[in-house]
């Protein structure tokens, strides 16, 4: 169960990640 949690915590910070990228090569 905490595997399942620490995956699905994980895309959404990649995605925030990703978006921070994203937002400064913009």
């Amino acid at each position: 169960d905490k595997n399942n949690d620490e995956i699905l915590v994980d895309p959404m910070l990649i995605a925030n990640q990703q978006a921070s990228i994203n937002y400064a090569f913009a």
